[in-house]
């Protein structure tokens, strides 16, 4: 077992999100105005609501999102003032209800076809002058749903117990909005929505206290995928310096059904398949919320309903499976330290469910193995060859504060409220225990280790292994909810990869267990 180091403290629950009294105003001053945030909570501030590009309203929508204005970038008041309180709209998404927590993935705003904003919380006393690592969260959701406002997502917790990083999250794109697919038009717009967001810390965050040398992306499921994506578009300029997957590979990414757009089109009256330029045209001017009410008619939306929209092969923002395999094995991608991982139960949060009845466990242990530790697995192995620095986790717990029922076990999403000390927003009417607060403790130190260095961060001071294939290094975490850290032989889980089950994501959807089942 690892060293578990004297510094990981239990912080009080009380001093957890506590409010702050009669704190200032954060105010950055910038040539086209002056950014207003507001105090989040004790030692925390927050700039929210910010544009990082243009709207992609009217003639940009299904556009690539294009770049602000330089000389007025925002709206501003008449004293040249950027209100920055209050998180911007999320986008337009598709809702999936057959998720073990829907409820808690969905945003505090109402949905808008303007939605390109992003935020930032710091410490309190940081100032322009510093230069602190930037982190910044990309969202999951299968591409189809998410938003930068949902309550577990917020790293204010983070930012507190680690004042010595910052974070940034931002909305991007999704369904058809992010992924139109028409013969007229085709783009990973979410995708380019996503480098275009990390562009903009890149020029604006030093301002805010933070280092534009020291930048990392760090997401989860759709967001993982995405960072994994970019590591290979962006090889020769990754912007950032380090990458941390939680639960997702590019190798996943799929290759969207180009009949998605067109299902879309028929539904809302505009399908043309004489003319693709003229259906293009019919689908540009029609009211956002019509097209989203024409894909999905009812609130009910259960895992592998359509969506209109999700990441396709262009050979530019996204490659197919088979393509990144063969990039992978010759590096042909961009050669920075990776942090990478997957949870013990993945499936249990993805497969359809009865609350009285449960779930299809060999179906949802099915996708545990081939679609997310096998593929990890693969992508672990890959860094390493090319000798590239990589860390490999697997998560393991089972900890009340984040479990919504017995099934539920280690389920994929259950530790992104650990790392960002969100729990208490994910479950509010549990409380809790000791262990799961050294735990996120410890994962925030990881996370923040590797944020100030990606290179030798967790071997310093962590005490982690780099991942060699061949040696037992793969770094369990919580085993049997006990606040452990082991290192243990990966050919334990691996071994199913050599023959993995044949599962795909259409068989998500496959009804859960009823009383007959």
């Amino acid at each position: 077992m690892f060293l578990l180091h004297s510094t990981i403290l239990i912080t009080a629950l009380g001093a957890l999100g506590a409010a702050t009294v009669d704190a200032p105003t954060p105010t950055i001053k910038k040539a086209y105005g002056t950014f207003l945030g507001t105090p989040a909570i004790e030692g925390v501030d927050s700039f929210l609501g910010i544009r990082y590009a243009q709207p992609p309203l009217d003639d940009l929508r299904f556009q690539p999102p294009q770049p602000l204005n330089e000389t007025k970038p925002y709206h501003t008041e008449p004293n040249g003032t950027i209100f920055a309180n209050s998180f911007g709209p999320g986008c337009y998404q598709i809702h999936y209800t057959s998720l073990i927590m829907p409820q808690n993935l969905q945003g505090s705003m109402i949905p808008d076809e303007d939605c390109l904003f992003l935020n930032i919380w710091r410490p309190s006393n940081v100032t322009g002058d510093d230069a602190i690592p930037v982190m910044i969260w990309l969202y999951g959701g299968s591409f189809s749903e998410g938003d930068a406002s949902v309550a577990v997502y917020n790293p204010e917790i983070l930012v507190q117990q680690n004042p010595s990083v910052m974070v940034v999250t931002f909305n991007y794109r999704l369904g058809i909005f992010g992924f139109p697919n028409s013969k007229a038009r085709r783009g990973n717009l979410g995708l380019l929505d996503q480098r275009m967001a990390v562009e903009w810390v890149r020029d604006n965050i030093r301002a805010f206290g933070g280092d534009p040398d020291q930048m990392v992306l760090f997401g989860e499921s759709a967001g993982a995928v995405s960072i994994s994506a970019y590591s290979y578009t962006y090889k020769d300029d990754p912007i950032v310096r380090g990458l941390i997957q939680q639960s997702g590979v590019a190798q996943g990414i799929g290759d969207a059904d180009p009949l998605m757009w067109t299902l879309a089109a028929i539904n809302v009256g505009c399908n043309n398949t004489d003319d693709p330029s003229k259906e293009l045209s019919c689908m540009m001017q029609l009211p956002a919320e019509t097209i989203i009410k024409g894909i999905s008619p009812s609130n009910v939306n259960p895992i592998g309903s359509a969506n209109g929209g999700s990441p396709f092969v262009d050979n530019n923002t996204v490659f197919s499976a088979e393509g990144y395999i063969a990039k992978a094995e010759r590096g042909d991608f961009a050669k920075i330290p990776v942090l990478l991982g997957s949870n013990d139960d993945e499936g249990n949060g993805v497969v359809n469910f009865s609350g009285e009845f449960g779930l299809n466990e060999s179906l949802a242990d099915a996708i545990t193995v081939s679609k997310f530790t096998c593929p990890v697995a693969m992508l672990a192995r890959q860094l390493h060859d090319n000798q590239v620095p990589v860390w490999r986790y697997r998560y393991m717990p089972v900890f009340p504060a984040v479990t919504f029922y017995p099934f539920s076990e280690t389920y994929h999403l259950s530790e992104v409220p650990i790392i960002l000390g969100s729990f208490r927003k994910l479950v509010p009417y549990q409380t809790p225990t000791k262990v799961e607060l050294q735990a996120s403790q410890l994962m925030q130190k990881a996370w923040v280790s590797f944020a100030h260095d990606p290179r030798y961060g967790l071997s310093r001071w962590m005490e982690w292994p780099m991942y060699n294939p061949d040696e037992p290094t793969l770094i369990t975490l919580f085993q049997d909810n006990k606040f452990q850290v082991k290192t243990t032989d990966q050919n334990v889980y691996d071994r199913a990869c050599t023959n993995p089950p044949s599962v795909s994501w259409e068989d998500v959807a496959a009804p859960p267990p009823g009383p007959t089942s």
